[in-house]
């Protein structure tokens, strides 16, 4: 868990009040509806935001997870890390923050060569950090078991299956060591009621928004 330093808090809080924030570029970002206050407090806890929504420049507003997942490789001690990330910022980041690792990105490996030289590199272990989007290599992705038993979650998700079935690509049949599973997480943010569907193992709009209401009253009534 990762928290906020006090001008980034304010900047946070403020943004979940008003559906408003003003970037150090000076740029102000306005939210129209819950769902898009959702996303935008997702990318602050992240490090960075888009500022026209469907557009692909982003801006940075810190490097706190970035910082702990270098954390998370230094522990490892040169094992292969699995790392599930959440927006395509997230992966440019990470890509450019620890390129001297000659980081995968499994999501973007889109011919079957690239697909099998990724998997050569991580079975040698020759991969000391690979990333990708769940969506993309939940199901149908065999292998990764048998030379990683590292995962980490830059950015959680709201799906339970997607989170399991991304958790099984090391969580599975002839996996030879203990898993361990890091969930980097942002204190006091929307991280938290992800946290809490996946927890519950909500499935549900209902139980995501119970979710959602349950992170506002703990963050609120501390």
């Amino acid at each position: 868990e990762v928290e906020l330093p006090e001008q980034l808090r304010e900047m946070y809080d403020r943004m979940e009040r008003e559906f408003f924030i003003q970037l150090d570029s000076g740029k102000e970002v306005e939210m129209f509806n819950q769902a898009s206050l959702m996303n935008k407090c997702l990318q602050f806890s992240n490090g960075f935001m888009y500022p026209i929504a469907g557009m692909p420049l982003w801006e940075p507003l810190h490097d706190l997870k970035l910082d702990a997942l270098d954390d998370v490789i230094e522990e490892a001690s040169g094992q292969s890390v699995l790392c599930a990330y959440a927006f395509v910022a997230d992966a440019e980041r990470i890509m450019k923050k620890f390129h001297t690792l000659r980081p995968i990105n499994l999501t973007e490996c889109k011919s079957e060569k690239s697909l099998n030289n990724a998997m050569q590199r991580w079975v040698n272990g020759d991969c000391r950090l690979m990333i990708g989007h769940p969506a993309s290599m939940g199901h149908g992705l065999d292998g990764l078991q048998s030379s990683g038993h590292i995962l980490a979650w830059y950015g959680l998700n709201w799906s339970l299956d997607l989170y399991d079935q991304f958790n099984a690509r090391i969580r599975r049949q002839g996996q030879g060591a203990p898993v361990i599973c890091h969930r980097i997480l942002c204190a006091d943010t929307l991280d938290q009621a992800q946290l809490l569907a996946l927890s519950e193992k909500a499935t549900t709009q209902t139980a995501l928004r119970k979710a959602v209401k349950d992170y506002g009253k703990k963050k609120f009534d501390k």
